[in-house]
């Protein structure tokens, strides 16, 4: 019986993996929003085995030191989480409070996706990666063609979008390609690793990686959001220096990190008036807006020391409805969006210092646990090459509680945890050094 019930649930396992391929593709192109219930489903999956609970039980075990890097990072992220459901507190936005679990489910759900593949013994784990390969290359595709063709999917499927030049459905097709992001990075990874492993395969590799670069260098250019363009490059550069380095990539990442968030005061000094008149006409709109949007959020964030304004504060402010003129545009410009633009700054603004020195631990303990995986050169350069891409987004896009974002990390996560097993399990070695 035990057998037998051991073989279906690795039948299942496996057919779920299956199941799943598709769903990406069809999310990123029609509902981006959906890579959060996703990323939830194998959640549920992973939490059918025993090693996600065993690992998260030893997570939160006391002490929690830095020689246990990953605990303190969990410590911390729970921290934030519950100093998120503080500053709702006294957020004028009601119910804000319940924005902590907007990070802290993703965060969770991504754990226990994690968690579960390392839990899965190697072939299950090739399944997994096939599928998953298999699913964002696909996703790349259709995003392609709607790229090439004008959207030509979304305009054939309900409901129409009567915005001028159709501009929802271009906006929802970007946003679907940074979702995939993070995830295609961790496929290039996979196979960059394959032509590592085998001398015959090296020049297709390189040019199927090449391929996938120009590829969604197109897609990303033809749906609007620069901030894709500006992340697969910046992710290309660091993919591509950390597949060359040996030591300090890591660090290096996450020094940026905490140095982006540490500098995010900084943005109150902003001469955007002055850069706005040398750009115009020159640079996008919605860039020069930006510049605005940071100042006036920086200096709310500096009066609101030292616990901030209150989660979603930002929100309160965009319904005053104040605009900035900037010359060319068609229209007023909102000077206080919904969100920053800038996850950084909308720690200060919103959670103050304990948000702030919080997310510093986080970031600091798990640039700490990564490189204490000592991941391989293909893997190495996949978590540059994401977390580069997903930096871009957070300065000058991303917020918060866009839970798909917060989800769309943990997916590319997932995908990065297939490419360890890869370098790791005894049945895809063939000698090679990685």
């Amino acid at each position: 019986m035990t057998a037998a019930w051991q073989a279906g649930r690795r039948f299942l396992l496996g057919a779920g993996s299956f199941a799943l391929a598709p769903a990406l593709p069809v999310l990123v192109v029609f509902a981006h929003r959906g890579v959060a219930p996703l990323l939830l489903v194998m959640a549920i999956v992973a939490a059918s085995l025993a090693g996600p609970w065993r690992g998260i039980a030893a997570l939160f075990a006391p002490p929690a030191s830095f020689k246990k890097p990953g605990a303190v990072a969990a410590w911390a992220l729970a921290a934030f989480c519950a100093w998120i459901g503080a500053a709702g507190l006294w957020s004028p936005i009601a119910g804000a409070s319940g924005l902590a679990l907007d990070v802290a489910a993703p965060a969770l759900a991504g754990y226990f996706a994690v968690a579960g593949v390392f839990a899965r013994d190697a072939d299950a784990r090739a399944h997994l990666a096939k599928a998953f390969a298999a699913s964002c290359l696909l996703a790349l595709a259709l995003l392609t063609f709607e790229a090439a063709s004008g959207g030509y999917l979304r305009l054939i499927m309900p409901p129409a979008d009567h915005s001028p030049g159709r501009i929802r459905d271009f906006t929802s097709l970007g946003r679907g390609m940074t979702a995939l992001l993070p995830g295609l990075f961790a496929v290039c990874g996979m196979i960059a690793l394959a032509g590592m492993r085998a001398q015959k395969r090296r020049k297709a590799a390189a040019v199927g990686l090449a391929a996938i670069a120009l590829v969604a260098l197109f897609a990303a250019a033809r749906l609007t959001i620069s901030s894709n363009v500006a992340a697969i490059i910046a992710g290309a550069a660091a993919a591509v220096i950390a597949f060359s380095l040996r030591r300090g990539v890591v660090a290096g990442l996450t020094f940026l990190y905490v140095g982006a968030l540490a500098s995010a005061p900084a943005l109150a000094l902003t001469p955007a008036r002055a850069l706005a008149a040398r750009w115009a006409g020159a640079a996008p709109d919605s860039w020069l807006q930006r510049l605005f949007i940071w100042r006036r959020a920086a200096r709310e964030a500096l009066a609101c020391l030292p616990f901030g304004c209150g989660a979603d504060y930002a929100r309160a402010l965009s319904e005053k409805g104040e605009t900035v003129t900037i010359s060319g545009a068609a229209a007023p410009l909102a000077l206080t969006p919904i969100h920053p633009h800038n996850v950084f700054l909308q720690i200060w603004l919103e959670l103050g210092l304990p948000g702030v020195a919080l997310a510093a631990l986080f970031i600091f303990a798990s640039g700490r646990a990564l490189a204490d995986a000592r991941p391989g050169r293909a893997t190495r350069a996949a978590i540059a090459g994401a977390a580069a891409a997903t930096l871009v987004s957070f300065l000058d896009e991303a917020s918060l509680w866009q839970v798909w974002r917060l989800a769309a990390i943990g997916l590319g996560a997932v995908g990065l945890a297939l490419l360890r097993g890869f370098e790791s399990d005894s049945a895809f070695k063939t000698g090679a050094s990685a």
